[in-house]
């Protein structure tokens, strides 16, 4: 089974304007930016797969939003 954990917070610092309403970051470029030390309450097990290239993908819309969904 394949599962997508998909996350949305707000960081004003990354704010911009521009033509284009949002930007897909390299994946270098989520070492570089804040996000939220996710948790699952009450796990009793859990493992992160790790396969040869990360399957991670980041979205940044011009009001600071920021999507982040990984696989």
């Amino acid at each position: 089974m394949d599962c997508y954990f998909r996350q949305s917070w707000v960081d004003r610092r990354l704010a911009f304007s521009g033509a284009q309403d949002t930007l897909a970051l390299s994946i270098s470029m989520l070492g570089r930016i804040w996000k939220p030390d996710t948790y699952f309450y009450n796990g009793k097990q859990s493992y992160l797969h790790t396969i040869t290239t990360p399957n991670k993908f980041v979205r940044l819309y011009q009001d600071g939003r920021v999507l982040y969904s990984s696989r």
